[in-house]
């Protein structure tokens, strides 16, 4: 039993591949490769672009809603700051001294209900003490 060596050279079997092609399938392969590289980055950073949008909206969405709510506290607080200092100017007249603190009463609940929007909407705990600090704030001016 003989056993004989067979070289196997791949440089030459692969040129041997390119040089029984012709120069249309000599360009074409490159150009394909380089397409198909193309396509699959662009449906990538496509793919990417829609999810910073949408991210992008969210982000633009909530501080849109949590300046809403700073407004409304802001008007709340008024409201209910010249409704404390309406019971000084209607001290004798008690029916204007009941529909102030009504007035009063309803500012103060319209606060409370928007603080606890702001703490449905605080996602960190440094929001959440925020809002905390704010509710205890407005117990002591209540």
């Amino acid at each position: 039993m003989r056993i004989e060596a067979v070289s196997c050279d791949k440089g030459k079997s692969m040129s041997g591949i390119f040089e029984n092609m012709s120069v249309l399938k000599k360009i074409l392969i490159p150009l394909l490769l380089l397409t198909g590289v193309f396509s699959v980055s662009l449906a990538v950073s496509y793919r990417n672009l829609l999810m910073m949008e949408e991210k992008a909206s969210a982000v633009i969405d909530v501080d849109a809603k949590r300046s809403l709510l700073a407004l409304d506290l802001k008007a709340e607080i008024n409201n209910s700051s010249i409704a404390a200092l309406s019971t000084l100017l209607v001290a004798g007249d008690d029916a204007g001294t009941t529909r102030v603190l009504a007035r009063y009463a309803e500012s103060i609940q319209a606060l409370n209900k928007t603080l606890d929007n702001a703490l449905a909407m605080a996602n960190t705990s440094e929001r959440r003490a925020i809002v905390e600090d704010l509710r205890a704030k407005l117990a002591a001016y209540d």
